[in-house]
């Protein structure tokens, strides 16, 4: 064998027993961008907690850039219920801080014609089952609401409406969902009485911001105990 042929057998011994060339480690996956966490609302000052009385923050609707003096509505959802949160001032300037006000009153009394005003679409019927009011733990009237049964050809829904006032602005809640053998108005309660510890914190406390309400709603006419939201009902 020539000294050619040995040197290329005695390369080709070597290369056999290095074995195959290892293949180069893979580039380490780029880590996950940071996202920040999604800011919580806040409209004319009002901060729009998380969860109020079990129910979730979802969408958000701005009014006021297109219309001016229609606000914000920002939507809470869950256990087949949809609610509406809205902040606004409809054009009304020192608009007073008490919902007993004739300005508070009024407005109310136009939100409850465009619930009736549903009825304008053919085979709908709308009743208006009672109203009632929310004070808070010092007795001091916080909302004023009203229940309605709206009838439509395939289901009838439970819907709530209620108003307040705070810092010059309207805030209105409506609250809707299918109607059935259980009564709804409990829960509606729970959830707008939810909203004082958030627009009128206790002295001494900061608004309640992203904690549940927790409480349970006194029986109608019955003193609650300290701290405790009661509710007093009309029909």
């Amino acid at each position: 064998m020539s000294s050619l042929l040995r040197l290329v057998f005695r390369v080709l011994l070597v290369l056999l027993a290095l074995g195959p060339a290892a293949a180069p480690a893979p580039a380490p996956a780029p880590a996950p961008p940071q996202t920040a966490p999604a800011p919580r609302p806040e409209f004319f000052g009002l901060r729009f907690p998380v969860m109020v009385a079990g129910f979730p923050r979802s969408d958000i609707v701005n009014f006021e850039t297109d219309k001016p003096g229609l606000g914000y509505a920002v939507k809470y959802s869950g256990n087949g219920w949809a609610i509406d949160v809205y902040i606004y001032d409809a054009g009304h300037k020192d608009i007073p801080d008490s919902p007993s006000s004739d300005v508070v009153r009024g407005h109310l009394a136009q939100a409850r014609g465009d619930i009736f005003a549903r009825q304008q679409a053919g085979g709908v019927k709308v009743e208006e089952t009672g109203t009632f009011q929310i004070s808070g733990p010092n007795r001091a009237l916080r909302f004023i609401c009203g229940s309605y049964l709206i009838s439509e050809p395939a289901r009838k829904i439970d819907s709530y409406l209620c108003l307040t006032t705070w810092k010059g602005k309207f805030v209105k809640y409506r609250l809707s969902t299918l109607h059935g053998a259980v009564s709804t108005a409990a829960t509606a309660k729970r959830f707008v009485s939810g909203w004082i510890a958030v627009l009128w914190p206790a002295p001494g406390r900061r608004a309640m911001l992203d904690v549940p309400f927790r409480g349970r709603p006194a029986a109608s006419g019955r003193s609650p105990a300290r701290g405790c939201v009661w509710f007093s009902s009309k029909r």
